[in-house]
């Protein structure tokens, strides 16, 4: 059939979704006339799939020995590896086909080849299910015993994973070291060890394996065997002399591994053989608190028997009894009422819980006791939902203790149990007494966490009780919990006010709904009553913060109710400014849309228009619906204009904007400082944006009123890509201030290094950089004064001069003096001071070498005299 496709033209390399080849497929089967066909006609013999796998890969796979013979006859690689690594060998000895590897190593495939985990074929058929045989001829062709994989495991280490008793011994007799130990530092004996191979343990031991070495965390193999509760195991290690105390890494003996893993034999047998349960860990726990989180109580009542206390604190002052009702959960925190605990325990886990808690409450276990942050085990099964747990702790205490049961941050069990949502914790709760209103520190109540966090049934149970129902709405409506919400809402005695209560921040919980864009509740609550033109302390109507959230839905619902668009907050602002500012552009429309006045005449306190705040944030969507909307011709309120806001900003999109409905002459307006938008560019380092100014016209030695250019702005901000723009548009760089500081003195000044090294390397700096300012000093002056390592060296390396004087005569040298007293001794000093060797460029690298490794030193402190000019300091605290 075969033949007759190929006579039909039929592609002999065509190949299915894995790209397996016909070749494969036969190879796979062993039908070596269709292999000897397909490659007369054409087919590759090293072809791979995919998973670059060839067919001699294929063939090895399912033991077709007279296709891997023909395969290599017709000169297929033998050790070509596939997508993992493994080469034809690898393959053979993964599926226990032993005369297929006789046949790859006949024909010299390599016995060390490495896999992508650095996996030898030893290593695979050491770990094989049918790999016995294959390992026998691999160790016959004198295959590495020893070899180490990636993580650092041998062979041996693969036969002690899957018991292999008889290949180990094989591989020992061979001469593999029983104390080879992989990455983590675990030997062959804890692996075995920890998964319970007794037989296998008993040989390695037998070999003199070593039975204290301590491994993965620091456990010994007795610690692996303990924790897995594999009594044989552990019986002979103790009896090949294995120490029951040995600790780990945490200070964990056996016996807290044994006690945690729920074996009760196996602690009995470590016990017995001097193994201590009275000893903590690093934590300070005994095993009696890993035996309380175990699977199994036989264990803890067995440690509880032999004396061990029910009420010892670990380091966060947890007793066992803490730890048997925090075992599906964390121990819950308190910060703000955000607990981690919110876990249900499963119906497999309670009945143990239920056992342990009894067992320990038996002897004398205290339920009040309470943890480092003050949460007692009530707490913490309440957090858990451990029902069963918990009410046997309450049947142990008497009403008075369950009321004061409480955290220093004022939580309860029952507050944990409601945000929880632990309904029958919250009705085992309230029966034994607890409060029903009880308040936290932040002002939460049972009730408002049950309400934030959606739990219908345990919010029905607390109102059923006498809940409060008093800010329960802000609760439901700011998490858009509209089942809660209907539910405080019949319970309300007037549920209009109750929907317009305040909180301490004078908001409603319609303010609460809108802010988050809760649609159901928003209608809920005006449905009934919600009045829109209440104001909070800050003077803001929900309709400010529907603008902020930008929900286009609750903005429009509140205006077709009445709100107000043009009511000012206490800083004069209206929502119009808020969407604009929070780029909210669909919110924004409905605004301009529902009539009134311009937006171009809003003005808040600081004169900004609805359009200085779009710029100034980047929206260019709100932007763009603002100038739709205008009617003005020009910019309106505070000088620093939209258009100065937008290139602070960044936004290159916005200056287009501006650009086409105003017009290039924009390009010149300044502030109230003389500033353009060009120096608000060049100061936030927007290169775009000052591209765009460029190009629409900006001088770029424009000054504002102290004199400065963009390109002074840019080095006091050390932003060199801008001072490289300014530079390539011929910005004059031998301007100076008013105070007479160039563009290195203001890099200096504000002790930008890498202001300085761009000017030098972009500029012409001849005669730059020995120019004085009103004091007379240089930019070398004013670095050296500042402690510049790298800008001293860069100005010295281009020539500055360092006999430079000021007006007090001080060179750059003593402007590094902290005061002009310390100055002028240290002139007295080198003036009698013998003539110094020549000045050395090499010299000087190496003390600034030695500055730059002590830059940790105290800074010199400053003193002002009457010499020093306002311009040496910097008069801006911030930009604008």
């Amino acid at each position: 059939m075969v033949e007759l496709l190929l006579q039909c033209k039929a592609t002999c390399n065509s190949f299915d979704k894995k790209d397996r080849r016909a070749v494969h497929w036969a190879a796979y089967m062993g039908h070596t006339e269709v292999i000897s066909l397909l490659v007369k006609h054409g087919a590759e013999v090293n072809v791979r799939d995919k998973e670059l796998y060839t067919p001699l890969h294929a063939a090895a796979a399912n033991g077709r020995l007279s296709a891997v013979q023909l395969l290599l006859k017709l000169g297929a690689e033998a050790d070509a590896p596939n997508s993992s690594g493994n080469t034809p060998l690898h393959v053979a000895c993964l599926n226990g086909k032993e005369d297929v590897v006789y046949e790859l190593l006949a024909a010299r495939a390599c016995l060390s080849a490495r896999n992508c985990r650095g996996q030898t074929p030893l290593h695979y058929a050491a770990a094989s299910t049918h790999g016995a045989g294959c390992l026998e001829v691999l160790i016959s062709a004198h295959a590495d015993v020893n070899a180490q994989s990636l993580d650092g495991r041998t062979p041996l280490h693969m036969t002690a994973i899957h018991g292999r008793f008889t290949r180990a011994q094989t591989l020992i007799d061979s001469g593999a070291r029983v104390d080879a130990a992989d990455c983590s530092g675990c030997t062959a004996l804890h692996v075995a060890a920890r998964h319970g191979h007794d037989l296998l343990v008993g040989s390695l031991l037998l070999a003199a394996a070593t039975c204290d070495t301590h491994g993965r965390s620091g456990m010994t193999p007795l610690h692996m065997a303990a924790i897995g509760g594999y009594t044989e195991c552990c019986r002979k290690l103790l009896q090949a002399g294995a120490n029951p105390n040995a600790k780990d890494e945490k200070g964990r003996n056996a016996v807290h591994l044994a006690a945690f893993g729920g074996n009760p034999e196996t602690l009995k047998l470590l016990i017995g053989r001097g193994g201590c349960y009275d000893v903590c860990d690093s934590f300070e726990r005994l095993p009696i608190h890993y035996s309380a989180c175990g699977p199994d109580h036989a264990c803890l009542a067995q440690l509880l028997t032999l004396g061990s206390s029910a009420n010892q604190l670990d380091v966060d002052r947890c007793t066992p009894l803490h730890l048997a009702v925090a075992k599906v959960a964390s121990a819950p925190k308190s910060n703000s009422m955000n607990f981690q605990s919110e876990g249900v325990a499963d119906s497999n886990d309670w009945d143990a819980r239920h056992m342990a808690v009894e067992i320990l409450l038996e002897h004398n276990a205290q339920p009040s006791l309470p943890d480092k942050d003050g949460l007692t085990p009530l707490h913490y099964a309440a957090a858990s939902g451990l029902v069963s747990a918990l009410s046997v702790m309450l049947s142990v205490m008497n009403v008075e203790e369950v009321r004061l049961t409480t955290s220093p941050k004022g939580v309860t069990p029952l507050h944990l149990a409601a945000w929880g949502g632990h309904r029958e914790c919250l009705d085992a709760l309230l029966s034994a007494g607890c409060e029903v209103d009880t308040q936290e520190e932040h002002g939460w109540t049972p009730a408002a966490l049950a309400a934030q966090r959606g739990h219908a049934e345990c919010l029905s149970a607390l109102l059923e009780r006498g809940a409060s129902c008093r800010m329960l709405l802000h609760s439901a409506a700011s998490q858009g919990q509209i089942e809660c919400l209907w539910i405080i809402l019949e319970c309300a005695n007037n549920p209009k006010k109750a929907v317009n209560a305040t909180d301490k921040n004078g908001r409603t919980p319609l303010m609460y709904a809108v802010l988050n864009g809760h649609k159901d509740c928003m209608n809920a609550l005006l449905e009934n009553g919600a009045a829109v033109e209440i104001k909070d302390k800050s003077r803001r109507t929900a309709l400010f913060r529907a603008a902020f959230g930008g929900n286009e839905d609750c903005v429009s619902a509140l205006l077709q109710r009445g709100a107000n668009r043009l009511h000012r907050d206490e800083m004069g602002k209206t929502p119009v400014h808020l969407a604009a500012a929070c780029g909210n552009a669909g919110a924004l429309s409905l605004l301009l849309e529902h009539g009134g006045c311009c937006c171009d005449e809003l003005f808040d306190h600081g004169e900004f228009t609805p359009l200085h705040w779009a710029c100034y944030g980047g929206h260019d969507s709100c932007v763009k619906v603002l100038l739709e909307n205008s009617k003005a011709k020009e910019f309106c309120g505070n000088s620093f204009s939209p258009l100065h806001c937008a290139a602070f900003q960044g936004s290159e999109l916005c200056l287009d904007l501006l650009f086409n409905f105003f017009g290039k002459d924009i390009v010149h307006l300044r502030d109230k400082n003389k500033r353009t938008a060009l120096h608000a560019a060049a100061f936030h380092d927007s290169v775009l944006c000052l591209q765009v100014l460029i190009k629409e016209g900006a001088d770029v030695n424009a000054v504002d009123c102290k004199g400065r250019t963009p390109l002074m702005m840019a080095a006091r901000s050390g932003n060199s890509k801008a001072i490289e723009v300014l530079l390539e548009q011929k910005a004059d760089v031998l301007l100076q201030d008013r105070d007479g500081n160039t563009l290195l003195h203001h890099a200096c000044l504000q002790k930008q290094d890498a202001s300085v090294a761009t000017v030098l390397e972009k500029a012409d700096f001849v005669k730059l950089i020995n120019m004085t300012n009103a004091n007379m000093k240089t930019a070398l002056h004013v670095a050296a004064r500042n402690g510049l390592i790298d800008a001293t060296q860069a100005l010295l390396m281009k020539g500055a001069d360092v006999l430079a004087t000021d007006v007090n005569g001080h060179t750059p040298a003593l402007s590094c003096a902290r005061s002009s007293e310390v100055a002028e001794c240290l002139a007295l000093i080198l003036a009698v001071m013998p003539p110094p060797n020549p000045f050395r460029m090499d010299s000087f690298s190496r003390v600034g070498s030695m500055y730059q490794q002590n830059r940790m030193a105290e800074p010199l402190g400053e003193t002002r005299t009457d010499h020093t000019s306002e311009s040496y300091q910097s008069s801006d605290s911030e930009y604008y």
